[in-house]
């Protein structure tokens, strides 16, 4: 459910399965039959629910031809405007012009913490984005999971080398061979299901649907194993899935009440949740996602999908914050007040992620990625409207939160020269690229690296 991130600067921004286009029924007429089809890269699928990708970048800085809309960004830092304040309301500025509804971030400035929103909470209403409003997380969910497992481990609950057997028989092929840390480093084996077509196409027949773990599971079992257990790595939505039904079967609460329980209870995260029952909608300082088509005349279509249930994300990434709750969150987590050192290692030793040049590296639900700038760790998102993304410096001091409430349809497939898409593309790499560096107190690179 994860998955942007192009901000090493040399990768680009995890990247959605064209799956999730079937959602509002553009399979046919906007969207290749999968990612795969239309890229001249090997994906692999990182990050996120919807079969995130992440890919060697092959993204240009350019100057926005943008068109001349009123902007509706605000940036501000303590105690006063900065250079970095200016600069982010600026990038941001460049992607609402280039199509998205809104997006919120902050990042560490020599004065503070530089917030930025542009944009609006929701379209119909005109509602001005907020730099606290509340929006999909994606799979950043996961790194809350697995700091629940390890929480269990340090308690001597479980074990990382207990199998899914142990917890859950019968429930997935070869669970006597699938460890949790198979699971929370994706090295299991077992088929994602959100690359499952007709779970998109149930979800566009029923949006307001509420799938059950269960069944989620049920459709990645109807696929065959896609390797033996920890023979290989790929990222599966479903390992996750399975996570959140040993984390119920261990201590008889659902994920969402643990999660209370034990993270956004005690670090008072207020606006922080598991949403994967009933539909979000349209509340107050919540921004609605959407996806972003365009048709065959070059006009943009809006589809409003704060609606859809998050259901069928699940522990891999149904869940709701904002930009101040995860940098609380992932302060105390790499901070070490979450969990004891030894845990917190656990989540930090990474394995190779197949097809990339080794500066991304994937532990126990979290991400590491090596930048230009400096190495960061943490994870990113994206649902069927969201790009999220948390990552800090390894004591979790230091880091950037950021959301764009819009994704582009063909998000998955190489833009060609001169679209829409390519424009979105290129201005939301800018803002990473930016809110990144600002972590460093370095500024973004002002060019990408030439196509590989």
């Amino acid at each position: 459910m994860s998955g942007m991130i192009a901000i090493s600067f040399r990768w680009r921004r995890v990247r959605v399965l064209a799956a999730v286009a079937a959602v509002v029924g553009l399979w046919a007429t906007t969207v290749p039959a999968s990612a795969d089809a239309v890229s001249t890269r090997t994906p692999m699928g990182l990050i996120g629910p919807g079969g995130l990708r992440v890919e060697p970048s092959w993204l240009l800085e350019r100057r926005l031809a943008a068109p001349g809309t009123a902007s509706t960004a605000t940036a501000a830092s303590s105690p006063a405007r900065t250079p970095l304040a200016s600069e982010l309301k600026a990038r941001a500025d460049a992607l609402v012009a280039a199509g998205a509804a809104a997006t919120v971030g902050r990042t560490p400035d020599r004065h503070g913490i530089a917030h930025v929103a542009a944009g609006v909470e929701e379209r119909t209403s005109g509602r001005r984005a907020e730099s606290d409003d509340a929006f999909e997380i994606g799979s950043i969910t996961k790194t809350f999971m697995a700091t629940l497992t390890l929480q269990l481990v340090a308690e001597r609950r479980v074990r990382l080398d207990d199998t899914v057997e142990r917890w859950l028989p019968g429930v997935v092929p070869a669970g006597d061979h699938i460890t949790l840390r198979m699971l929370l480093n994706h090295t299991s084996g077992l088929y994602n299901y959100t690359n499952d077509p007709a779970l998109f196409e149930a979800v566009s027949n029923d949006p307001a649907r509420v799938f059950s773990p269960q069944q989620l599971v049920a459709i990645a079992t109807a696929h065959a194993p896609v390797f033996a257990p920890g023979a290989g790595w790929e990222y599966s939505n479903t390992n996750y899935v399975v996570i959140g039904m040993i984390l119920r079967a261990v201590t008889g609460l659902a994920p969402r009440d643990l999660l209370r329980l034990r993270i956004t209870g005690p670090l008072h995260l207020a606006r922080t949740y598991l949403a994967d029952q009933a539909p979000v909608g349209d509340r107050p300082h919540y921004l609605h996602g959407y996806l972003l088509a365009y048709g065959p005349d070059g006009v943009a279509a809006d589809i409003d999908v704060a609606g859809v249930s998050l259901s069928w994300g699940s522990t891999a990434g149904a869940m709701i914050s904002t930009t101040g709750d995860l940098d609380r969150f992932f302060n105390a987590l790499l901070g070490g007040r979450l969990l004891p050192s030894a845990q917190v290692k656990e989540m930090e030793t990474t394995v190779p992620v197949p097809n990339t040049d080794a500066r991304v590296g994937y532990g126990l639900g979290l991400l590491r990625l090596d930048t230009d700038c400096g190495t960061v760790w943490g994870h990113d998102g994206v649902t069927l409207g969201h790009l999220s993304a948390a990552l800090f410096t390894v004591d979790g001091r230091r880091g950037m939160v950021s959301d764009v409430s819009t994704r582009p349809a063909t998000w998955g497939a190489e833009p060609a020269p001169g679209t829409p898409d390519e424009r979105f593309l290129a201005a939301d790499t800018a803002l990473q690229r930016t809110l990144i560096c600002s972590v460093f107190g370095k500024p973004a690179p002002q060019q990408a690296p030439a196509p590989q």
